[in-house]
């Protein structure tokens, strides 16, 4: 099994769309498909990523294929780890990661119309036209008034 496929397997065992799993460590889409389509190698900036992101996975297995997948082998290690604990979350009241974290809402984004007009302008008139000459002369002409 290839790096591809080991990390696809991590993310099939988390439940999550590729969608989900790339914003989970923090990187591109686009990133992951290029990897799982095999046109990128998953650098080591992505490896960390998912190894940050989701600890109870084994690095050497990620990494070479070798061992379990899980540092425990008990495949439901901390209810999938599928959300992060806010930073501070002991101070003022209790949070359990039983239940997932809402997602944070974005502000309704505001409906732009756009409006064409067209102005008729008066018609346009020749001012003047310039003929250059071979010897470095020219003439101007000028429509009659």
């Amino acid at each position: 099994m290839e790096i591809d496929e080991r990390i696809k397997l991590v993310m099939e065992q988390k439940n999550l769309t590729i969608g989900a799993f790339a914003e989970s460590i923090g990187i591109a889409q686009a990133t992951l498909s290029h990897i799982f389509n095999g046109r990128n190698k998953p650098s080591m900036n992505v490896i960390l990523a998912l190894y940050e992101r989701y600890p109870d996975v084994q690095l050497e297995w990620l990494l070479t294929g070798k061992g379990s997948m899980y540092k425990s082998d008990n495949t439901t290690v901390q209810a999938q780890n599928d959300y992060q604990l806010p930073l501070f979350s002991g101070i003022g009241g209790t949070h359990s990661t039983d239940t997932p974290m809402p997602a944070e809402h974005e502000a309704p984004r505001e409906v732009v119309k756009q409006e064409i007009v067209y102005r008729d302008k008066p018609p346009r008139k020749i001012m003047e036209i310039r003929i250059f000459f071979d010897d470095d002369t020219y003439q101007i002409l000028k429509p009659e008034k």
